[in-house]
């Protein structure tokens, strides 16, 4: 393969590959939520929670979780299992979530992987209070949904057409500089040609 072919490739490639990544398409999700629980007992036990929430994107929400909480002697408490919201206005959120703490707030991450438009992935991160004595919880979360659009938001529910993403700031560059390497080799084989 010659040298101009297999640079075309690959400036062909690297040109479609800062297209798709333009064609993605993100909206922002946050809000709230609080319940109460029960169920479980002793360092390691499956607690069941539901409860209401508020997601500034798709609205009021009932929450449901269940974990697998694990509480060690030193006030170190751990959560894992699967949760899902369902709204008011149509549509589910569900997936997995994992949190973590000692002594105060846990951390929380949330992957979404129910309940949206095909091809949509989400996640968020928050923090939840998590009181053992009365079995309540609540907390915030702020996290996004992607896509490849138009539109992203949730099955039967719900959806969301973003603005179009603007071209990377560097594609422009990129093109710029791709052009000037191909006119110089393209020059530099003219030259050789003549002498």
């Amino acid at each position: 393969m010659k040298k101009s072919a297999l640079f075309l490739s690959t400036a062909a490639f690297a040109v479609a590959v800062f297209a798709q990544s333009a064609n993605a398409v993100t909206i922002p999700i946050s809000g709230t939520f609080a319940g109460t629980g029960g169920g479980g007992s002793g360092s390691t036990f499956t607690e069941t929670f539901a409860g209401l929430g508020s997601d500034t994107t798709f609205g009021n929400f009932t929450a449901s979780e269940t974990g697998t909480v694990n509480i060690d002697g030193g006030g170190n408490v751990s959560v894992a299992g699967p949760f899902s919201f369902t709204f008011d206005a149509g549509g589910l959120m569900s997936g997995t979530f994992t949190g973590s703490g000692s002594g105060g707030p846990l951390s929380i991450l949330f992957s979404i992987t129910g309940g949206l438009l095909a091809g949509d992935t989400g996640q968020a991160t928050g923090t939840a209070m998590f009181d053992p004595i009365n079995n309540t919880i609540s907390g915030s979360y702020k996290g996004s949904i992607s896509g490849p659009g138009p539109e992203l938001g949730l099955i039967d529910g719900l959806t969301v057409t973003p603005a179009e993403t603007p071209l990377p700031a560097a594609l422009p560059m990129f093109a710029g500089g791709a052009g000037l390497i191909g006119f110089m080799a393209r020059r530099r084989k003219r030259k050789a040609l003549t002498v």
